[in-house]
């Protein structure tokens, strides 16, 4: 079996618009990590001073240790009265320190998830506790990762969309029908090589996004509360969570994301008669979500395959089941599952029923 699987795996990684694809996804999801690295830490002073590098990476630190501790309102009123950027260059708020801005953008604009509300009455009788940290160090991260996991999608449902439609293009369904192992343990095979596939090019993505960020400066800002993110609308995140909590779970949610096109992708390739259809239904699926955004709840589109792999799963409410209390991570991996499954035994069958010349 573990040949087969082998075999199967080469057969997808052959194609070179997938090995291309894939290597340019890499190299960019690397760079990317990098350059964000690099001003990561501008930011200008209200006394006007504009910090870059080491000295805007040490004066960043200094005011979350002045601040450090949990978010009340005396520390958002200082923060809000002492830490504006001052108006030194056009557009000199973009720089501003992160704790002023998330203050600012939270509590004081009209759009903030928490306008005109005190910190008390946004968090702390809701059960929310805020730790104040360097939290868009991290919102950063998962906004890099929710692009590229994006991308990846694109290149996985090419690279899978033939993993059966392309047997019966080429004619070889009747070889492996008629072969020995070819109605059970070959379909298998491509089943699993194909969700092995998937995880092996997810971590890999993850790998080159997450490396040079933690090479920079480790696991700095893991303990801030995902509240003070200015980056992705997460200030509106109904429970406690930190952001390496918040960096866990969506990591979960995109390599399940990734796992549920898989399932699609392998059930509509085996019902497609030709590659070409089977890639074209597969892209169609895949960013229906997009076209029916103003349609659906958005809980159905962050179900599907491209909505997963979407940020807004961190700040969706929990689930509760059975007297117990779930994170919404779980309601993607149970639909995940569930798809899966149904498409391993359609699959299987569809493939195994083709009718052969």
């Amino acid at each position: 079996m573990k040949r087969m699987i082998g075999f199967e795996l080469e057969k997808i990684w052959s194609k070179k618009i997938v090995r291309l694809g894939l290597l340019l996804l890499l190299l960019f999801g690397l760079f990317s990590s990098i350059a964000g690295i690099r001003h990561e830490y501008d930011v200008i002073t209200p006394q006007g001073e504009e910090l870059t590098g080491k000295e805007g990476k040490a004066y960043i630190k200094e005011k979350v240790r002045e601040y450090a501790g949990l978010l009340n309102d005396e520390k958002k009123e200082t923060i809000l009265k002492r830490e504006a950027a001052a108006d030194t260059i056009p557009y000199s708020y973009l720089y501003e320190l992160p704790l002023y801005t998330a203050m600012r953008e939270t509590f004081m604009e009209e759009y903030g998830a928490h306008y005109g509300e005190t910190v008390d009455e946004a968090y702390t009788k809701q059960g929310i506790t805020v730790e104040v940290g360097y939290a868009d160090r991290w919102t950063g991260l998962l906004n890099l990762m929710q692009q590229f996991t994006m991308i990846l999608g694109v290149v996985i449902l090419v690279a899978l969309s033939g993993v059966f439609s392309e047997e019966y293009t080429r004619g070889t369904d009747a070889l492996i029908l008629t072969s020995r192992h070819g109605k059970k343990k070959s379909i298998h095979a491509k089943i699993l090589a194909s969700f092995l596939f998937t995880t092996g090019c997810y971590v890999l993505l993850l790998l080159c996004c997450l490396i040079p960020f933690l090479a920079d400066d480790g696991w700095y800002g893991w303990d801030a509360g995902i509240q003070l993110d200015t980056q992705c609308s997460l200030s509106s995140t109904p429970f406690t969570l930190n952001c390496g909590q918040a960096a866990l779970l969506f990591f979960v949610s995109g390599l399940l994301s990734m796992l549920l096109l898989t399932a699609v992708t392998l059930f509509v390739s085996a019902v497609s008669r030709t590659a070409f259809l089977s890639v074209v239904l597969c892209a169609v699926l895949y960013f229906l979500p997009i076209l029916a955004a103003n349609l659906l709840p958005m809980k159905w589109i962050l179900l599907t395959p491209l909505g997963a792999s979407m940020v807004e799963v961190i700040r969706m409410e929990k689930i509760s089941f059975l007297g117990l209390s779930f994170f919404f991570q779980a309601e993607i991996l149970a639909v995940t599952g569930l798809t899966a499954g149904l498409s391993w035994i359609f699959s299987r069958r569809c493939f195994a029923k083709h009718q052969v010349a």
